[in-house]
């Protein structure tokens, strides 16, 4: 199996777009999501991916399993001036 470097593949400008988090077991968690600018928080969560990039209001970066949210409530329109995702994101 052949190993493609980061180089070699071509990222997709990321804006952040605000939300609320609720998880199964109670907990609220608010911050952003990642999305190309043509994708909804809903686009997000019913692509295939398993797992997604989540920032804290702290700047803080975790990986969220899907299944561990209960609600989800957008808080506002992407937050596209702020800060670009960090390339590291990829996709």
């Amino acid at each position: 199996m052949a190993m493609m470097s980061s180089a070699s593949v071509k990222a997709t400008p990321k804006i952040k777009a605000e939300v609320e988090i609720t998880t199964h077991d109670g907990a609220t968690l608010k911050g952003k999501f990642f999305t190309v600018p043509s994708q909804r928080v809903l686009d997000v969560l019913n692509d295939e991916r398993t797992f997604l990039p989540f920032e804290t209001e702290e700047g803080d970066i975790f990986i969220v399993n899907k299944t561990f949210i209960a609600r989800i409530r957008p808080l506002g329109s992407p937050v596209a001036a702020a800060r670009e995702a960090p390339s590291w994101l990829g996709q």
